[in-house]
């Protein structure tokens, strides 16, 4: 294994300082992530990336629609191309406690508390459509998450 530093390179003669950056510069890519700006440089150049993102954003369109779907009837907000949105809660809920429920539920949502810069905080919660790794997961989540809306919050045990 031969380790290059600058400086052993540029007091390389001419002709071997260039077959030297070379080497050091694949020895660079190799420590990257797999090369991963050559791999991007490539992606960009062959339109692969162009199609990953017409492909991505379609895939949010569809997480969406099914997201607007599942919510019909409550205060849900988003665009039509957004990789997330917010439901405003209805009363009882606040939006850690809807989190905390969710979450025991196997669903993990975000408060607007946590997003906010000013008071007062909404009562809601941030949707994010892409968290999900596929659309039947997202599906399942959206159940708890109406299963939870028209439900409310469990009840509080007494203490005796």
């Amino acid at each position: 294994r031969v380790r290059l530093s600058i400086r052993s390179i540029t007091s390389l003669p001419s002709s071997r300082n260039h077959s030297a950056m070379r080497v050091a510069r694949k020895a660079a890519l190799r420590r990257t992530r797999a090369g991963s700006s050559e791999v991007a440089t490539m992606m960009i150049e062959s339109g692969a990336a162009k199609d990953l993102a017409c492909r991505h954003r379609a895939e949010g369109v569809v997480r969406q629609r099914l997201v607007r779907q599942k919510l019909a009837g409550f205060d849900y907000t988003a665009t039509d191309t957004a990789f997330h949105g917010w439901l405003n809660l209805p009363a009882p809920w606040h939006g850690t406690d809807f989190a905390t429920e969710a979450k025991a539920r196997g669903v993990l949502l975000k408060p607007a508390d946590v997003f906010a810069t000013a008071q007062p905080v909404p009562d809601a919660i941030r949707i994010c459509t892409c968290a999900a790794r596929s659309v039947a997961d997202l599906d399942r989540a959206l159940d708890v998450v109406v299963d939870l809306l028209r439900n409310g919050p469990a009840p509080e045990l007494a203490v005796v």
